[in-house]
């Protein structure tokens, strides 16, 4: 008997989300929070308060039962801001991350976007943010947590 080998695209949604279940963004993004002083706080209600309104949004990336990629953005008038971009590590080298920041940049539509990257995962986002013109602007210590450099990109 000959074996073949079948490979079957993944289907992966790309949706913009005005109200979602935060339980299981909090699950989704428990590697991040510790990133970012009162992150769940700032979750849970700061961000979720503005959806609403319209100035956050939430863009997650799904195969229909998991999330596969998460970018929290922000919109305002003078600088539009990609909150967090998260790729759990079990779905990273799918190219998901790189389609979601096409999408997240096609949403906040601005040569005004801005995200900041925590020193621990400069070198996992560098290629993303280099790949879709981001450049680095400035990097300041003890911006989020004290000792800690956080390097601010810009389009």
């Amino acid at each position: 008997m000959n074996k073949v080998n079948v490979i079957v695209k993944q289907r992966i949604d790309f949706d913009i989300y005005n109200s979602i279940e935060l339980s299981h963004l909090n699950d989704t993004l428990k590697n991040v929070s510790p990133l970012y002083p009162n992150f769940d706080s700032w979750l849970n209600f700061s961000f979720r308060r503005n959806i609403p309104n319209g100035e956050r949004s939430v863009l997650l990336a799904t195969d229909g039962s998991n999330i596969l990629g998460i970018s929290l953005l922000k919109h305002s008038l003078n600088k539009n801001k990609i909150c967090t971009f998260y790729i759990p590590e079990e779905f990273r080298g799918m190219n998901i991350g790189n389609e979601l920041m096409s999408k997240s940049l096609s949403i906040l539509d601005s040569e005004n976007t801005i995200i900041t990257v925590s020193n621990e995962r400069i070198k996992e986002l560098q290629p993303i943010l280099s790949s879709h013109q981001f450049n680095l602007v400035n990097s300041k210590k003890s911006l989020y947590r004290s000792g800690v450099t956080e390097h601010i990109f810009s389009l």
